[in-house]
């Protein structure tokens, strides 16, 4: 009889402690939804449209748009590229140069005049430059706007930051609600139900898109935090070292693309070789004439960005000499956090469906509804927990009056 009654109390108090638990968890996805709420929703569209950002671009740019390659010609000729580049602008610096984004679009050229940065878009066959536009703004287009809204709430590197925290908080979110709604009867209204149901369809998803965006934004802050000085935060004027004496900037010679042309022209071959099923997404030239081309590989079985596997091409044999190449080519394994980061990211942006094959569309599909999904989720319950404040304080008595004195006629 004593076992039963001790039993009886404890389970008693375990299910006092696991209400009370409940309802700080629910005030807390209360206050969680509320703030976080317009946000989540602002974060959740431009992700959405993000998984379409090379079609965005094209679609908002007419001058990108080319015609697709035949079976029997190669999709991009760099070493025509920056020929017609080198043509286009001769006293530019070329900063890098990239693989078109689809069998329509042109290939992306990023050069520096002076202080100014440009971006061109040059054929990626024939070598014509089709058009360009100016980097020196934040947002020189319709697809970089929704991009640096996504990223970095355009709010500078410290945005990608608060989106990164925003990423930690949207978790907590959702765990708090998986604990408050995970064994409640569903509600009446079909508000509730419609942010609930929804919420419970896909909980993995999200949670898997909060770490990941989490990863993805604070995998900058110390980088961030190495570059603030607190010297200069608490007033401390700043001095200079007197050991080093000044030096003129110098620009770093501008090499020519001529003698690599066949470097470039023979790329996809080095990618190959030196990693089988890789193609070359990106190239950098050399800042001295001494160095060589890197290429960023982009390869179709491991979940990686483009420029996380990189390729040091091949130098070429100066002007007038002949034989091999003065180096082979080398290949630059990944880090393991470079490893975890390009995962991460080929889940959040979407970009493993384009090795799906005849998948691909579908995929990006439905990546893009479960990526707008969060926006009808946070808005519902937005929607409800104001309602239910606003039905709170009809109900509320109204205050009561305090009697004034009668003033006495004269």
């Amino acid at each position: 009889m004593k076992v039963k009654v001790i039993i009886d109390r404890f389970q008693g108090r375990l299910r006092q402690g696991v209400a009370a638990h409940r309802k700080a968890a629910y005030r807390a996805h209360r206050v969680l939804g509320v703030g976080l709420a317009l946000w989540l929703a602002l974060l959740a569209l431009t992700g959405a449209l993000l998984v379409f950002r090379a079609e965005l671009d094209w679609l908002s740019t007419p001058a990108l748009r080319v015609e697709p390659a035949a079976a029997s010609e190669p999709a991009w000729r760099p070493e025509r590229v920056t020929a017609a580049v080198d043509a286009h602008a001769p006293g530019a610096r070329l900063l890098r140069v990239d693989r078109p984004a689809t069998s329509r679009s042109a290939s992306l050229v990023r050069i520096a005049e002076g202080a100014h940065t440009r971006e061109l878009f040059v054929h990626p066959r024939t070598g014509v430059v089709l058009g360009g536009r100016s980097l020196d703004d934040g947002q020189h287009s319709l697809a970089d706007l929704v991009r640096q809204l996504h990223v970095r709430v355009l709010l500078g590197a410290w945005g990608r930051t608060l989106v990164g925290l925003l990423g930690l908080l949207w978790v907590a979110a959702l765990v708090t609600g998986w604990w408050v709604h995970g064994r409640r009867r569903p509600s009446r209204t079909w508000r509730a139900r419609l942010h609930a149901g929804l919420a419970r369809v896909t909980l993995p998803y999200a949670v898997m898109m909060g770490v990941s965006g989490a990863w993805l934004g604070l995998e900058t802050l110390p980088y961030l935090l190495s570059r603030v000085d607190l010297r200069a935060a608490f007033g401390a004027p700043h001095e200079a070292p007197h050991d080093a004496p000044h030096e003129a900037p110098h620009e770093a010679p501008v090499p020519e693309t001529q003698a690599h042309g066949d470097v470039l022209a023979h790329a996809e071959e080095h990618a190959n070789r030196a990693l089988p099923g890789a193609r070359v997404q990106t190239l950098w030239p050399p800042e001295h004439p001494d160095q060589a081309w890197l290429a960023g590989l982009e390869h179709t079985s491991a979940w990686l960005p483009p420029g996380a596997v990189e390729l040091d091409l091949p130098r070429a044999a100066q002007p007038g000499q002949s034989g091999q190449p003065a180096r082979p080519a080398r290949l630059y394994a990944p880090t393991t956090a470079e490893h975890v980061t390009g995962a991460l990211e080929a889940l959040h942006v979407g970009s493993f469906a384009q090795h799906a094959g005849p998948f691909a569309w579908p995929l990006r599909l439905l990546w893009a509804l479960l990526g707008a999904t969060p926006v009808v989720v946070a808005l519902a319950g937005l929607y409800g927990t104001l309602r239910r404040y606003r039905a709170r304080a009809k109900q509320r008595p109204p205050l009561p009056l305090t009697p004034r004195p009668l003033r006495e006629l004269t």
